[in-house]
């Protein structure tokens, strides 16, 4: 975060001292993927954390305008849209660890309204402040070992981890020559509503929006892989997994279940995008060694 270059996003020194260095991340992340978009462009940015306003309470005792705009999590993706010149929906998004989710279903949706070509998708999470790790450890979130075991018995909790992923939907053909794409086919989101908690899963509600996805993606469509939240907890990963098995259990192929946490932590807000992006990047199945459901499960 400190080789951001001011001078490419036109910025001075003093704005950027003052700048959450998560919007540092998305204004790079978005450079990376405008080559060829129009002005006509949407973006959605998942980020909760407040790292950045603690700090400069902390440690800067001067009031500027640079110190609302530096904070302010809406001006994360309003800034991306000023520096690049982005006129579609911009949108920060903080609905915890599905953040990043809920801001592609939006893009997703622009697109298929046609009220856009192009939509940037983004999920950030920079750790500068060490408060909301106090907090999530005490809360019981957090294991102890450092190490997030999905699906195993000694399930305990997950390790917090940052990144910064960006992602471009778009339905222009000529946008996307040259780039390496996927096919969105279907996006679906919901609430768990009440469950035994605030923080607690709800099983039922899993299967809904899990169901509401297949709908859409069409009755022939089979699942092959699964890339899990898969927190690694002891009463998530089991509800998680049951809610799977009672709706793509019964398909006649192999599930290949995958936990990303596992591998590179949990990015909060940033989760779901990096879930969609180690999916596409994932080995194959007959490759890779990871859990596997059966279809009999």
């Amino acid at each position: 975060i400190e080789f951001f270059d001011l001078a490419a996003h036109g910025m001075g020194q003093t704005e950027v001292v003052l700048m959450d260095a998560q919007q540092r991340k998305v204004l790079e992340g978005a450079l990376n993927v405008i080559r060829g978009v129009s002005s006509e462009t949407g973006i959605a940015v998942g980020m909760s954390s407040i790292d950045h306003y603690k700090l400069v309470n902390k440690y800067f005792n001067d009031i500027t305008a640079f110190s609302a705009t530096g904070a302010a999590l809406s001006v994360a993706s309003g800034r991306a849209s000023f520096v690049h010149n982005l006129q579609g929906l911009a949108v920060t998004v903080d609905t915890a660890c599905s953040s990043s989710l809920v801001g592609s279903y939006i893009g997703l949706q622009e697109i298929r309204r046609a009220s856009a070509k192009n939509f940037i998708s983004c999920g950030v999470n920079i750790m500068t402040s060490s408060d909301t790790t106090i907090m999530f450890q005490s809360a019981g979130m957090l294991a102890p070992d450092g190490r997030c075991k999905t699906m195993d018995m000694a399930a305990d909790g997950y390790v917090r981890s940052e990144a910064c992923r960006t992602m471009l939907l778009s339905s222009d053909p000529a946008t996307q020559s040259g780039r390496y794409t996927s096919y969105m086919q279907a996006a679906a989101i919901n609430q768990d509503g009440r469950s035994s908690s605030l923080t607690a899963p709800n099983g039922p509600a899993q299967q809904g929006v899990m169901r509401a996805a297949v709908r859409q993606a069409g009755g022939t469509t089979v699942v092959h892989s699964l890339q899990m939240h898969g927190t690694g907890t002891a009463l998530g990963d089991p509800i998680e997994v049951g809610a799977t098995s009672a709706v793509l259990g019964t398909q006649d192929s192999t599930l290949v279940l995958s936990a990303g946490k596992t591998c590179i932590g949990h990015t909060e807000p940033a989760a779901g995008i990096s879930g969609i992006c180690l999916l596409y990047t994932s080995p194959s199945p007959r490759d890779a060694t990871l859990s596997r459901m059966p279809s009999s499960a």
